[in-house]
């Protein structure tokens, strides 16, 4: 589950944060997470925001 988007049409920052600080937790394989984290940071670049220090440490 990634990118929920609030009404305006913007994609909802808390969640996204919260699926990023989450995939530490998560009991999935090493190649499964790096491939959740690509995706969460794609969706930070893409909308040029920085990406969260838990995130930045597996991309």
């Amino acid at each position: 589950m990634i990118a929920k988007k609030k009404p305006g049409g913007s994609p909802d920052w808390d969640d996204l944060m919260s699926q990023a600080d989450a995939l530490r937790l998560e009991r999935i394989s090493p190649e499964e997470r790096l491939e959740k984290a690509k995706r969460l940071a794609d969706v930070f670049r893409k909308h040029g925001r920085p990406l969260p220090s838990c995130l930045a440490a597996l991309v």
